[in-house]
């Protein structure tokens, strides 16, 4: 593939993050720390070389602290790492043996060193090619960039992923923030599964039949319970949410009780699962209290009715959450439920802080809908029961975490 500035031989790399790549040159600048494959630098040079405005003609070279140099091709998504080569030797256009640290490398290979692949090209002053070879099972790579002044940049480089340096973004999470909401079911507490084993067990319970045959004679368009739930909650939006969502079950349960009844059931069912199998994720009290002792504003946001709460209360013991969150809502507070922001405006408005100074840790798609619609960053703490939603989760969320012990390392490393 030509382009003007730069001719590839081949993508490595399938990466798709492409929209994120221009939020990650922005957030790379000079002096700035990060994080590669679990090494630190400090960035001491950023230059743009090409034409900025011609997508297929510019990239960035980054001159780090260790003396590697990080290069950047957005219009390729491609990102390598590596030493640049000021002695390489080499005849063009037909190059068949390298000479670097005086090994030679022979296009037919010698011991675990070879070319790999190797294709010719050039930009307008005939001065790029890029090359690829395969040492030790680990690809590393070898491109001549074109300069300002059209001295070739050669560089031995790991190609990388630019999930390899999500730290960029990592350092600014809790940067200016004065306040830490958090959701509670499925983000701090591990209880989304229970909800959808009470559902099903609801189903089975009513209808005879398991989830898959509820929804295939239904006709109901959905990965899993969970999502199904997830999708009339936010439809709902207001009053008793969750007597609705009975009332819409009622429908197709083809049962002479009530609603209320079914809620009531529903409610039974949870509680003996909850009681039994609920706690927070793991290292999630942890966090809590190292973002308390820091200095964080904690709020809680949640649609767990206040009932629920008090259980929770009840049963988890490894953090006090009236002593830990400065303001708890539930969804008795509000008329409006997630993804609506009301919650999280009313949480602004008592705490008496701008959308800018929060951040919000929520698991699922409504969640992170409705803290975004407030104008407030989202962590997306993963949950495998969100993953039905996980596309769009991924495009809302300014950041995301797999488990509190990440989190916790972010914030050991602001």
């Amino acid at each position: 593939k030509i382009k003007k500035g730069v001719v590839w031989l081949f993508k490595l790399l399938n990466i798709s993050y492409k929209d994120n790549m221009e939020e990650l040159i922005n957030n790379i600048k000079e002096n700035t720390k990060i994080i590669i494959n679990g090494k630190e630098y400090i960035v001491k040079t950023k230059t743009l070389y090409g034409i900025e405005d011609d997508e297929e003609a510019y990239y960035y070279k980054c001159i780090m602290n260790t003396g590697d140099t990080l290069v950047i091709i957005p219009d390729d998504n491609l990102l390598y790492i590596g030493k640049e080569i000021e002695d390489m030797k080499y005849e063009r256009p037909a190059i068949d043996t390298l000479i670097y640290d005086e090994k030679i490398y022979h296009k037919t290979g010698e011991g675990n060193q070879y070319i790999k692949n190797k294709e010719f090209g050039t930009d307008v002053e005939g001065k790029c090619v890029f090359e690829d070879f395969e040492s030790n099972d680990k690809i590393i790579s070898l491109g001549i960039l074109p300069e300002k002044n059209n001295k070739r940049a050669d560089i031995l480089a790991d190609i990388i992923d630019i999930e390899d340096i999500k730290f960029i973004k990592e350092q600014q999470m809790f940067k200016n923030k004065k306040a830490i909401i958090f959701d509670m079911d499925g983000t701090l507490i591990d209880s989304m599964g229970i909800w959808n084993k009470t559902d099903e067990s609801l189903i089975k319970r009513f209808t005879n039949k398991t989830v898959d045959e509820f929804f295939k004679e239904n006709n109901i368009q959905s990965k899993d319970i969970g999502q199904l739930r997830d999708r009339l909650l936010a439809e709902f939006k207001s009053g008793d949410i969750y007597l609705q969502y009975c009332s819409w079950l009622k429908e197709r349960f083809n049962t002479n009780k009530t609603a209320e009844e079914i809620l009531k059931t529903r409610w039974e069912i949870s509680n003996k699962l909850l009681m039994s199998e609920v706690d927070y994720k793991k290292d999630a009290d942890i966090l809590l209290k190292k973002l308390k002792e820091a200095g964080f504003i904690l709020a809680l946001a949640t649609t767990t009715p206040k009932s629920r709460l008090d259980l929770y209360r009840k049963i988890l013991k490894k953090v006090n959450i009236d002593e830990l969150f400065s303001v708890i809502l539930s969804k008795e507070d509000v008329v409006h439920k997630k993804p609506d922001p009301e919650i999280y405006n009313k949480i602004l408005e008592k705490l008496n802080v701008k959308p800018e100074e929060c951040i919000v840790v929520e698991d699922a798609l409504i969640g992170v809908q409705s803290a975004k619609n407030a104008g407030i960053e989202v962590i997306n703490m993963y949950d495998k029961y969100s993953d039905a939603d996980r596309d769009e989760i991924d495009k809302l969320a300014d950041y995301k975490v797999q488990n509190f012990k990440e989190l916790g390392d972010i914030l050991d490393r602001d």
